[in-house]
């Protein structure tokens, strides 16, 4: 199904610093914090979208009410969305959203304070609904992500394993609050079918781990210490999750292309690193 505006997004308040209480480097909201403890049964991975203005949005929610979105406008990226939902088999609620905005300035802008909601419905699609300080977004999708427009496996409910996923990346970094700019761009993250990786981003060098989710299902737990003479997050360790968004499967198995996110915040919430990789 063609994927459809439900109302206008208005985004681009956040990037010319419009609403809410925003500022580069400060506390946030930290990892797996907020209002959801209960276990979900609309986890997964969903590719969200509007049309007019032009924004997709990959969520990615975990079991345990943790949710991440990686925002897109047009073919730029834009921003990330995370926090804690609560709710049902048929709809979701959150009130602890932080948006941390890649364009902002000074190296990118951290909002708190706003809500996220989405309903599930097997006959018209899954509606999300973002809002920050006034604004809002609505995007809709009509199901969970798959592996590629030929191919309708779900990347989430039929997992790649990390051997699948295995080789070396190239992409751009997105972050807020690393002192990198907006778009660092990279060419060798290296990952292992044990899931260790490593990478270097401008001023900063990572080395990380991936971890199978222990629900079986799609989403990656993602760890990364960072080290640098001028990193913004030098001596710190991130972690957060990577989201495989599409891949081509050949008839032996192997992953012959593949694209991923992974989404890191730092421990205390104030930063965050988005890697956009294929390969």
């Amino acid at each position: 199904p063609t994927i459809t505006t439900i109302t206008v997004a208005v985004f681009m308040l956040l990037g010319c610093g419009g609403g809410g209480s925003s500022s580069s480097g400060v506390s946030g909201v930290p990892p797996g914090t907020g209002n959801g403890s209960t276990a979900l049964s609309v986890d997964g991975i969903y590719l969200s979208g509007s049309a007019s203005p032009s924004y997709t949005i990959t969520y990615s929610v975990l079991p345990s009410g943790e949710y991440y979105g990686f925002v897109v406008q047009g073919i730029t990226p834009f921003g990330l969305l995370h926090g804690t939902a609560a709710g049902s088999a048929n709809s979701i609620q959150s009130s602890n959203l932080s948006f941390y905005n890649f364009q902002g300035p000074n190296g990118g802008t951290l909002s708190n304070g706003g809500s996220l909601s989405a309903n599930f419905s097997a006959t018209s699609g899954n509606t999300f609904t973002a809002s920050l300080a006034g604004t809002t977004v609505v995007t809709q999708a009509a199901k969970q992500a798959q592996y590629s427009t030929s191919d309708n496996r779900q990347l989430y409910s039929q997992p790649l394993t990390l051997g699948q996923l295995a080789g070396t990346y190239a992409g751009s970094l997105y972050s807020v609050g690393a002192s990198l700019g907006f778009a660092t761009p990279f060419s060798g993250l290296a990952l292992n079918s044990a899931g260790a990786f490593s990478v270097s981003l401008g001023n900063c060098q990572g080395s990380g781990l991936l971890t199978p989710a222990t629900s079986g299902k799609g989403i990656f737990t993602a760890t990364m210490s960072i080290t640098g003479a001028n990193c913004g997050l030098a001596g710190q360790s991130a972690s957060g999750i990577a989201t495989p968004t599409v891949a081509n499967v050949d008839n032996s198995g192997k992953a012959t292309s593949a694209g991923m996110v992974i989404q890191l915040l730092s421990s205390n919430g104030s930063a965050t690193m988005a890697l956009a990789a294929g390969r």
